[in-house]
């Protein structure tokens, strides 16, 4: 509420990470909390000597507008074991904001139960990224939907709770060499229509800081047609938020 929360000075040799926590990088600065999930609306960095320097030599990435660079490998392909999940109709497919996606998961909870679907990565990977939201075959849930991702029983991303349609909330969380991976889908209250969707959701190997691809540019992903991007064209109260508009061609809520 405009009051300050944390003002500190000193060197940057004298801070660390926990064992837990990894950057891609160790040239890059972070901040980060501790056993919660949180939203960073606006973030403003000011020089206190010298002159800035864009290194990216472009448009600086951030979270919500990057994806990692390299092959995917989507989640759709994986073998994995669902718990709690409404029975779904062999031909059904994930369509959000009328967008098909190709690579999606269909995880709508069963009534009173929390849906869930666990891998076992046999690989190292180090980023997951995709979009959840609602399938256009809901007529619109009757509660709020709340999208988890879970690492070695530890939660790495959580969306805001919610019930949008037409559009999706994206995440590119790190995941370090996480072995058993979960995706989840808590309802709390009626499940009707509570077509809860994963848009894309893929995994990507190490990349390095110089890897990460800013929104708007063409990164090397595979059978990602280039208008289908998160792109980094903002206007108005998104502009000054600094979030993009679109993933995979669908509005970003």
């Amino acid at each position: 509420d405009g009051e300050p929360i944390v003002d500190w000075q000193g060197r940057s040799s004298a801070l660390s990470l926990d064992d837990a926590i990894r950057l891609p990088s160790s040239d890059v600065f972070a901040i980060s909390v501790w056993d919660t999930s949180y939203e960073i609306r606006s973030l403003t960095l000011t020089m206190l000597g010298g002159q800035a320097e864009n290194i990216h030599g472009g448009a600086l990435p951030t979270v919500e507008n990057a994806i990692p660079a390299g092959e995917p490998t989507y989640l759709s392909g994986l073998a994995g074991t669902r718990e709690g999940v409404r029975a779904i109709p062999e031909e059904s497919s994930v369509v959000v904001a009328g967008v098909q996606s190709p690579h999606g998961i269909l995880l709508p909870p069963e009534q009173g139960q929390t849906a869930r679907i666990q891998y076992h990565l046999d690989h190292s990977y180090e980023w997951l990224a995709g979009g959840t939201g609602v399938n256009d075959t809901s007529n619109g849930p009757r509660s709020d939907l709340t999208f988890r991702i879970i690492g070695d029983g530890r939660e790495l991303w959580a969306s805001r709770p919610g019930k949008t349609l037409r559009k999706v909330q994206f995440f590119r969380t790190y995941i370090g060499d996480v072995k058993e991976l979960e995706l989840v889908v808590e309802c709390a209250g009626s499940a009707d229509e509570a077509d809860a969707v994963w848009v894309e959701p893929a995994l990507y190997g190490k990349v390095s800081a110089s890897d990460v691809v800013a929104a708007g540019e063409t990164p090397s992903v595979r059978d990602q047609p280039k208008n289908q991007q998160v792109t980094n064209e903002p206007t108005g109260q998104q502009k000054e938020k600094g979030v993009g508009t679109t993933f995979f061609g669908i509005p970003i809520e």
